[in-house]
């Protein structure tokens, strides 16, 4: 059933599949949710998912930001480095944001956008760590 179901999809940076007899489901993770997922990557930079990592979704991950940063100038740092992400909604707008990892996404899109956080967080002592985190969930 996992195999009919992840056919048709296109796998973005070393999808993994994986089956919960549970409940009858297949789930395609995808590279970069992994990645991205904290840890590894985003984890090295103190940075936390706002979903629990039980009901991530494969296409968009929110990042929760650590206390002092603001929205818009974090945002704006990101898009000056060649990143667009997104403000988060609802009741944690302004103290998150959405970076979206569906379609054509693989390992280098990946990296770029954990090296813009760094960037952007000032983390120029942790320079590649993120990136470094994250490598064995981007290879296949």
């Amino acid at each position: 059933m996992g195999e009919r179901r992840a056919r048709g999809r296109t796998r973005a940076a070393a999808a993994i599949e994986e089956r919960f007899d549970e409940w009858g489901l297949d789930v395609i993770v995808t590279g970069a949710q992994k990645a991205f997922g904290a840890p590894p990557g985003l984890g090295e930079l103190d940075l936390e998912l706002f979903t629990d990592s039980g009901c991530c979704a494969d296409t968009l991950s929110v990042v929760c930001y650590p206390d002092g940063v603001d929205d818009v100038e974090f945002r704006n740092g990101m898009a000056s480095r060649g990143v667009v992400i997104a403000g988060a909604l609802g009741p944690i707008a302004g103290r998150a944001c959405r970076i979206g990892h569906m379609g054509n996404i693989g390992p280098a899109e990946v990296c770029r956008t954990l090296q813009a956080v760094e960037s952007t967080l000032g983390r120029t002592a942790d320079a590649g760590r993120a990136v470094a985190a994250a490598a064995p969930h981007l290879e296949g």
